[in-house]
């Protein structure tokens, strides 16, 4: 059956159009907007609270980091990473004789491929313990552990 003006919910523009015609008033749209925005954010807010962080932040849990590197292959926080940093650092001209400061090494790709590729010595820091632990940990595998260094700075 065809729908008439009469069947029209008197919400959205329906409504609007049907009052309009009818030389009435148009029922408050922007109020019932708000009305479902902040029910929207209290929703959101209670979820929130459902599912805390210890810190408020991104954890790097072990389980995070392997899946990275399962994800990207072992060693590379990123995808393409290391090919990313050689485009990156090969117009610096870096060399053996030169340090570089890594400030968010996260697993220290960039640290390991700078000092691969260059020979300079590179200095990881990374706020995350974990992280620095399995930096530290493919340094070894790799037989960086002097030129690509790791360690763990704590703000405040």
């Amino acid at each position: 059956m065809a729908e008439t003006l009469d069947t029209i919910p008197p919400t959205g523009i329906g409504g609007r159009l049907k009052a309009w015609w009818d030389g009435g008033e148009a029922p408050d749209v922007q109020a019932e907007k708000k009305a479902r925005l902040s029910a929207a954010v209290s929703a959101s807010e209670d979820a929130m609270e459902e599912f805390p962080s210890p810190s408020g932040i991104a954890e790097w849990a072990p389980q995070r980091i392997a899946s990275i590197q399962r994800l990207y292959g072992e060693g590379n926080d990123g995808p393409s990473s290391r090919d990313r940093i050689r485009d990156l650092v090969n117009p610096i001209g870096l060399n053996a004789e030169m340090t570089v400061l890594n400030i968010g090494a996260r697993l220290g790709t960039a640290a390991r491929t700078i000092a691969k590729e260059t020979g300079a010595w590179v200095d990881g820091i990374e706020w995350d313990e974990g992280l620095v632990d399995e930096a530290v940990r493919l340094s070894a595998k790799e037989g960086l552990v002097k030129k690509s260094r790791h360690s763990e700075f704590e703000f405040g």
